[in-house]
């Protein structure tokens, strides 16, 4: 299913709607403070992640495919 590495999560194979669903299900059972980090394939949509991550004001930094989400708070789940 997902490929876990020490909080690095293999998104890759994985399309929407079903690259969003799994995307939350690990934030949402994520119960520390330390940085998440997503990888997604080349050509992965992934508006609706970072509207989310917007919406519920998330820290996160995005580059060559690679998520890190790096500022939680159970609050905003």
């Amino acid at each position: 299913m997902l490929s876990e590495i020490t909080n690095m999560y293999d998104l890759t194979q994985f399309v929407c709607p079903q690259l969003f669903v799994q995307f939350k299900y690990i934030l949402k059972r994520h119960d520390t403070n330390e940085a998440l980090v997503f990888l997604f394939a080349d050509n992965a949509q992934i508006n609706d992640v970072l509207r989310y991550l917007e919406n519920h004001q998330l820290q996160y930094s995005y580059k060559e495919n690679q998520l890190t989400v790096s500022h939680f708070g159970k609050e905003h789940f």
